[in-house]
């Protein structure tokens, strides 16, 4: 680190090593970090929220808190295990542009231009993982109590509950689920996207069987159970006489889910929807769950859907006969048909 760099003026004194530019930026910058709430986050997450890339762990599988860094002065930085010109180099812009950002916003005269910033700084984290701006709360894998509360205050899309964050935590402080989202959506936290939404780890935007699995796992431990039952009685029939009756849940709850999953899939990629019926390629794509007694269950509740949906697709099979004595909500089952002609026209 000893390349020398013309700051730009002609003073022979003004000309300084790289080492003794990144110093002098270094020693401004701890200054201010040092007891700043950054030290608490991780570098990575700091990274991922200014938008710089390229930043990874000096040291793998060691964690790379903040705090760890500010505390050391610039030539105990250099010293450090792990810690290159580039990794030296990186450090000092992510902190330099996270402060940055506290600047501009405390700088600013007004609320509107505070929420501003705020909602550039949503979508670049909508961008980054390619979410669905309008992605339904309702299919989300939430609590009761956080649906409920969504639900309440209007909060219907995944823009909504971000800006609704925002403005709650401007009056209050969070707790419990939506503490938990403002992190997520804070630091990019690809763990807690899978946690409640249907995000694939590693890929970008959601994932239809993930989806598809929030619609089970949002029933009641009762519920599910009912479900379950019912799913195996029907493979025993053959064997042992006597029929279980449909649960309320699976025609209330479950299969009508299920359809507005379809509807709001099928409508962002109707090629995935035109192969609903292939069952090897079902098959492929529920594997993603990586739990074979689930992936049982959404294919079985799949293929009822499909019969009661899809006209070509009726097969007269006792489940089918099953869910066609039961109503569903007409006008659901009217848009899933509608989807699946326009897909085979």
């Amino acid at each position: 680190m000893s390349d020398r760099i013309d700051t730009g003026t002609t003073s022979r004194e003004s000309t300084l090593t790289e080492d003794e530019i990144l110093s002098l930026r270094w020693d401004t910058l701890t200054f201010k970090i040092q007891g700043s709430p950054y030290e608490s986050l991780t570098v990575s997450a700091l990274a991922k929220n200014t938008g710089v890339s390229g930043w990874t762990r000096p040291v793998k599988g060691k964690a790379d808190l903040a705090s760890e860094f500010s505390t050391k002065s610039y030539d105990e930085l250099c010293l450090m295990r792990g810690m290159d010109l580039k990794h030296v180099r990186l450090l000092i812009e992510i902190f330099e542009q996270a402060l940055k950002f506290e600047d501009e916003v405390s700088e600013m005269g007004s609320i509107g231009a505070i929420n501003e910033l705020a909602s550039t700084q949503r979508m670049r984290f909508v961008e980054q993982f390619g979410l669905h701006h309008d992605f339904p709360i309702a299919l989300t894998n939430f609590d009761s109590e956080t649906r409920s509360l969504c639900e309440a205050e209007g909060v219907i899309t995944l823009v909504d509950l971000m800006d609704f964050i925002d403005r709650l935590s401007d009056r209050s402080t969070l707790g419990g689920t939506l503490r938990h989202l403002q992190s997520i959506f804070a630091h990019g936290d690809e763990l807690g996207l899978v946690k409640y939404f249907p995000f694939r780890k590693g890929h970008r935007g959601f994932h239809l069987p993930e989806a598809l699995s929030y619609c089970v796992k949002r029933l009641s431990p009762g519920d599910q159970s009912q479900v379950v039952e019912y799913y195996h009685s029907l493979k025993r029939r053959r064997v042992f006489a006597g029929k279980k009756q449909v649960p309320e849940a699976l025609v209330r709850n479950l299969l009508p889910e299920i359809m507005s999953c379809l509807l709001y899939f099928g409508r962002r990629q109707p090629r995935l929807i035109s192969r609903l019926d292939d069952a090897a390629y079902i098959c492929r794509e529920l594997m993603f769950l990586e739990d074979p007694d689930l992936e049982n269950l959404v294919q079985w509740c799949l293929h009822l859907v499909l019969g009661v949906t899809k006209r070509d697709y009726f097969e007269a099979d006792e489940e089918l006969a099953d869910m066609e004595t039961h109503r569903f909500d007409t006008q659901l089952v009217k848009d899933v048909q509608a989807m699946f002609e326009t897909k085979e026209v």
